[in-house]
């Protein structure tokens, strides 16, 4: 799934799963603002305070993954440093 599949504009992400399926379709992707958003708005959103707790934490973790870039292919120019 790319970004163009994840359908944003007219739809209606208010509930919590709604908001953390979308952010977890983002995260595989390596999208990781879009992803930070999305768990953000789904910790306000969260009844339970688990899910609160858990939207905090892959916030965390997507925070993570965009400072290491993970996802991303890192090309090496022959002679540059590691």
């Amino acid at each position: 799934m790319r970004i163009q599949d994840i359908k944003f504009s007219g739809e209606r992400l208010n509930g919590y799963m709604d908001l953390a399926t979308r952010a977890a379709e983002c995260e595989r992707q390596g999208l990781w603002d879009h992803a930070i958003a999305l768990w953000g708005d789904a910790a306000k959103v969260a009844r339970r305070p688990q899910n609160a707790t858990w939207a905090a934490s892959r916030i965390a973790v997507c925070e993570k993954g965009k400072e290491n870039r993970w996802g991303r292919i890192q090309v090496r120019v022959k002679g540059e440093a590691a």
